[in-house]
C-alpha cells in the first residue's frame, strides 16, 4: 500500500536542511527561508545568531494573514516567539507556532501536503 500523500506539483517541499541551506522542490536556498505551497523566497531573520529582527518579524506578519498556520523554525533549538508578534499573528486570523528548524520542516511538509494554507519561516541551521 502506498501512503505517500498526493503533494501538487507546483507545491513547494522542503527535501533537506543543514549546513546552513535548504533544498526546496529542487532548488537549494542558503540561509533562513519563507515558504508556502506555492513559493519560497529568503528571509533576513536574524541579528547575530541569538534574536529575530522586528523587520523579520514584521515581513513575517505581512505575509501571514493570507494563511491559516504560520510555522517558525527558529534554528537548532526552540526559541519563544515574543508575546507581541504571536498575538499579532493570531489578529490576522492565523496560528503560530514555533519548534526547532528541523520539526519545523517536517510539519511544514505534512499540512502542505494536507492542502492547508500554512507558511513556514525557516531559520537555517
Amino acid at each position: 500500500m502506498d501512503i505517500t500523500p498526493i503533494v501538487p506539483d507546483k507545491a513547494q517541499q522542503v527535501q533537506r536542511y543543514g549546513g546552513g541551506a535548504f533544498v526546496i522542490s529542487g532548488d537549494e536556498y542558503r540561509g533562513a527561508v519563507l515558504v508556502t505551497s506555492g513559493q519560497t523566497v529568503p528571509w533576513q531573520a536574524m541579528q547575530g545568531h541569538q534574536t529575530l529582527t522586528d523587520t523579520a518579524l514584521a515581513e513575517l506578519a505581512a505575509l501571514a494573514g493570507a494563511h491559516e498556520i504560520v510555522i517558525v523554525g527558529t534554528g537548532p533549538k526552540f526559541q519563544l516567539l515574543p508575546m507581541a508578534f504571536r498575538q499579532q499573528i493570531k489578529s490576522l486570523g492565523a496560528s503560530v507556532d514555533a519548534m526547532d528548524t528541523g520539526a519545523a520542516c517536517r510539519t511544514y511538509n505534512i499540512l502542505m501536503s494536507e492542502g492547508r494554507k500554512v507558511l513556514a519561516a525557516l531559520i537555517a541551521v
